[in-house]
C-alpha cells in the first residue's frame, strides 16, 4: 500500500511539471549479462536441467539438437506447520485505484513485495529486473523479449510465501522492463513488478476472490462448495494453448452473439477489452453508447490507443452485467494477439469470484 501511496503522491505533486515532460511509462533495461553485480545462475546446479533432444527441423525436415530445460519440483505447501488458513487481504489502495487483487508475497533476502494474482500471466511467477537487483536473484539470461524488445531470462526463487503458503523453487521468468515516473527525463520511482501467474494458481484446488471484503482464500486440496448454491452462478472455462501458452478461457454474449475472450484477473479497467475484428462482429447487433477516443494501459505494451463505448447487456453464464464499459483495440495489438477479447475482475468489483480448478468451473456470487 506504502508503494501505491507514494506513486500517487508523486504524480499528485508534479502534477504542475507535466507540461515540461513529466511521463510514466515502460523503459527497457540494458542487459544483465553485462552486469558483473548480477549473479548468474550455473547450469550444471540450478532450478533446472538442460537436455538435448534430437528433433526434425520444421524447415528441411533435417534432424537437429534442441536445448530444452526441465525445472526441477515446484513445492507447495504450508509456511507454518499449525496454519492451516491460507488467506490474504488485498491492497486496498491497488483494488480501490485499478480493480486488481494484490497481496503480500516475502521474497528471497526477506523482503516483502506486493505481487498481483494474474490469471492474464500464463507462467507461474513472473518479476522484473528492480524484484532482481533488491533481492540478489541469481538469472539465466534467454535473449530479448520479441514483442517489447527487452532483455529477459530465467531465474532461481528458493523460496517466496504469499497467504501463509510458501512455493519453493517456482519457474519464473525475468523481464528487464520497468515503469518508470520521470520529471525533466530523471527517474524518480521505479515501479517493482511480482506476477503470481496462472501456471502456479492453477495448482490449488480453487481460489476465492472476495472483492466485497477484499481477501482472497487459497484451498490446496478441498473442492469449493458454495453455503448456498442458490446465489451463484457457475460457468465452465478452459484452458487453451494460444501462441504456446495456457489461457483460461471463457464464453459470454451479447445480443445472442458469442465472444471467446479471456478472464484476466490481473487484467485492466474498464473491465472487459475486446479486438476491433470482435467488434466489428458484434457492433450492428449491440446498441452500444460510444464514449470517447482514449489509451489503455498495459504492464508490459504501456499505452495503447482504443475507442471506450458502453455495451448495455453482457451475459457471462447465466449472470446478466449492465452497462459495461468496453476498450476496442486495433487489430494487431499485442495485448489482445491470439485473442477475442478479456474480462477482468473490475466486472465483479462487487462481489465474489471463485475460480474453482478442480473441476474448472468459474463460480460468481449474484449480486
Amino acid at each position: 500500500m506504502a508503494s501505491a501511496l507514494r506513486v500517487s503522491f508523486l504524480i499528485l505533486a508534479t502534477c504542475p511539471l507535466f507540461i515540461c515532460g513529466c511521463s510514466f511509462e515502460p523503459v527497457n533495461i540494458k542487459s544483465f549479462s553485462d552486469d558483473p553485480c548480477i549473479r548468474i545462475i550455473n547450469p550444471n546446479n540450478g532450478p533446472f536441467i538442460i537436455e538435448n533432444s534430437q528433433e526434425p527441423d520444421p524447415n528441411n525436415g533435417h534432424t537437429q539438437t534442441v536445448r530444452i530445460i526441465k525445472w526441477k519440483p515446484v513445492q507447495i505447501g504450508p509456511a507454518m506447520k499449525d496454519n492451516l488458513v491460507f488467506s490474504a487481504k488485498y491492497n486496498n489502495w491497488d483494488f480501490h485505484l485499478f480493480s486488481k487483487a494484490v497481496i503480500p508475497v516475502k521474497m528471497p533476502g526477506d523482503r516483502t513485495y506486493s505481487a498481483i494474482l494474474d490469471t492474464g500471466c500464463p507462467i507461474q511467477v513472473y518479476i522484473n529486473d528492480a524484484v532482481v537487483r533488491d533481492c540478489n536473484i541469481a538469472v539465466f539470461p534467454g535473449g530479448r523479449n520479441p514483442n517489447t524488445g527487452s532483455f529477459c531470462g530465467l531465474c532461481e526463487i528458493p523460496s517466496m510465501v504469499f497467504a501463509n503458503i510458501r512455493v519453493k523453487n517456482p519457474v519464473c521468468w525475468y523481464d528487464q522492463r520497468q515503469w518508470q515516473f520521470k520529471v525533466l527525463g530523471i527517474p524518480f520511482y521505479r515501479r517493482r513488478i511480482i506476477l503470481i501467474g496462472l501456471d502456479l494458481m492453477s495448482s490449488f484446488s480453487y481460489i476465492h476472490f472476495n472483492n466485497v471484503k477484499q481477501r482472497v482464500e487459497f484451498n490446496l486440496n478441498e473442492s469449493f462448495k458454495p453455503e448456498d448454491f442458490s446465489q451463484w452462478v457457475h460457468l465452465p472455462f478452459v484452458l487453451e494453448n494460444i501462441r504456446d501458452e495456457h489461457r483460461m478461457m471463457i464464453d459470454i454474449s451479447m445480443s445472442n452473439n458469442i465472444v471467446h475472450v479471456e478472464f484476466d484477473t490481473g487484467g485492466s479497467k474498464p473491465g472487459l477489452t475486446l479486438t476491433d475484428a470482435a467488434w466489428q462482429r458484434l457492433k450492428d447487433n449491440v446498441k452500444a453508447r460510444f464514449v470517447s477516443d482514449r489509451k489503455h494501459q498495459s504492464y508490459q505494451y504501456g499505452y495503447l490507443p482504443c475507442s471506450r463505448c458502453i455495451l448495455p447487456e453482457v451475459n457471462i453464464g447465466q449472470m446478466k452485467l449492465k452497462n459495461i464499459k468496453a476498450d476496442i483495440l486495433l487489430d494487431g495489438s499485442l495485448l489482445l494477439k491470439g485473442l477475442e477479447g478479456q474480462i477482468s475482475l473490475h466486472c465483479f468489483k462487487k462481489t465474489s469470484v471463485v475460480l474453482d480448478f478442480k473441476r474448472k468451473l468459474i463460480w460468481i456470487k449474484k449480486f
